[in-house]
């Protein structure tokens, strides 16, 4: 009789320690997978090469809970947008959206907004990406990363100057420079001058445009900018002859 209690008791408790163990293996390998993400996630703006090579090297069964596949959706979305590479598909970045809007993680979902509306953009899809902006635009006091909020203040003055809105462009794009010296993102702030002397220019401001080129060219000049600083020379000479 005893035995027969036993045996059954005695495997009762060899599946709840193989259950245990299972439990923590699956645990320890998602906190591996979630230390990695953030390490990521610190130098993805420096070394956004390194960073992509990481992403795509995480197989999806390392991703086995939302918010890593939120995570890590998030994070190669920035990682491609960051290598110049456009996605015109929201496969990666909506689940995270959709992910983050249940949470109170604002800086996540900031970003998450952020890279929707670029990937929209990309598509054409220009009206709703600036939806998706301006939803983001609103939650953007209470985010942490004034460097990500500067980035989308630019990408909003830049849709309003493609549609000739150049009041509202020059607006953002001066807002997108506060929170890039905020940040402490002074070479984002003087490369902004381009996008902000063009749009003065555009909306008959045409000596502010020139004297933002004027400025933008001794910097650039002063850093060793070449690029930046023909572009700037060519536009200073095709409006002086204009």
């Amino acid at each position: 009789m005893r035995k027969t209690y036993i045996l059954p008791f005695l495997r009762n408790v060899a599946i709840l320690i193989a259950a245990s163990l299972s439990f923590a293996c699956h645990r320890t390998a998602d906190n591996e997978t979630a230390d990695i993400l953030k390490n990521v996630e610190s130098y993805i703006s420096d070394r956004p090469d390194s960073a992509l090579v990481v992403l795509q090297s995480i197989n999806n069964e390392a991703l086995s809970s939302k918010e890593l596949k939120a995570r890590h959706g998030l994070l190669l979305s920035m990682a491609l947008d960051k290598n110049f590479i456009d996605l015109t598909s929201d496969s990666l970045i909506a689940p995270a959206v959709e992910y983050y809007e249940g949470t109170k993680d604002y800086d996540h979902l900031f970003k998450a907004y952020y890279y929707y509306a670029r990937e929209l953009s990309n598509a054409g899809r220009y009206t709703e990406a600036m939806q998706v902006y301006l939803k983001a635009e609103e939650m953007s006091a209470k985010v942490n990363d004034l460097f990500a909020v500067g980035l989308l203040h630019s990408q909003i003055g830049g849709l309003n100057s493609q549609y000739f809105n150049y009041p509202k462009a020059i607006e953002y794009y001066q807002k997108a420079q506060e929170y890039y010296r905020q940040a402490g993102k002074d070479t984002h702030a003087h490369v902004c001058d381009l996008n902000l002397a063009q749009a003065y220019y555009e909306n008959g401001q045409k000596e502010k445009g020139i004297a933002l080129y004027m400025d933008c060219l001794e910097w650039a000049h002063s850093v060793g900018y070449e690029a930046i600083f023909e572009s700037c020379l060519d536009q200073i000479f095709l409006y002086s002859m204009s």
